[in-house]
């Protein structure tokens, strides 16, 4: 048996090829009904070769389409960044960017891939709210216990926010949907409370 050298120019080189194939085939062809076997056929490999890279279609598209949202992001956060409205805003804006990109590109397949990018970007929304939340010290430990789902509630209505943002045509600039939107999040529905 070999190991897989990950640092291997031809290993990065099949690798890459893999996930250009699979991001061709999006442009074209529901994700739900695309195949190992089209990823490889397109890609002119095996597919032992293609699962000796990833596990199956989530895996692919974990590294291609799920990578390209956590890289916008991280381009927008800061290390030392605490939870608040500001960060909030940037989650808000990689999301929107995101969505944009992933419909445009993949516009035939955006729909049947919603479901599936929304489980993996909303749990890992969910992980960078719960660590900028678990930063802040606090001697409530109600308040403590409170925080999972805080970030629960902000990565599922931050995230089906953009969404349905974007499947709408993105008809409002983005910039005034977020600043519309960031309210809602931080205040809910007390805003339309009566007095």
């Amino acid at each position: 048996m070999t190991i897989k050298n990950n640092q291997d120019p031809r290993v990065i080189r099949t690798r890459q090829l893999l996930q250009d194939a699979f991001l061709s085939l999006l442009q074209h062809q529901d994700f739900d009904s695309l195949t190992v076997g089209d990823i490889t056929e397109k890609a002119t490999v095996n597919r032992a070769t293609f699962y000796a890279h990833f596990t199956d279609k989530f895996a692919i598209l974990d590294s291609t389409v799920t990578y390209s949202f956590m890289e916008k992001l991280n381009d927008r956060m800061d290390q030392d960044d605490t939870f608040n409205e500001e960060v909030l805003r940037k989650i808000l804006t990689a999301l929107c960017e995101f969505h944009a990109e992933v419909s445009t590109r993949c516009e035939r397949s955006y729909r049947s891939l919603g479901p599936v990018l929304e489980l993996q970007i909303r749990e890992k929304i969910q992980i960078i709210i719960l660590q900028l939340l678990n930063r802040q010290k606090t001697s409530n430990p109600e308040q403590n216990s409170r925080k999972e789902t805080a970030a629960v509630l902000l990565s599922w209505g931050m995230y089906g926010a953009a969404y349905q943002w974007n499947l709408q045509g993105r008809n409002v600039p983005m910039e005034q949907w977020i600043n519309d939107t960031l309210p809602l999040l931080l205040y809910g529905n007390s805003l339309f409370f009566e007095n």
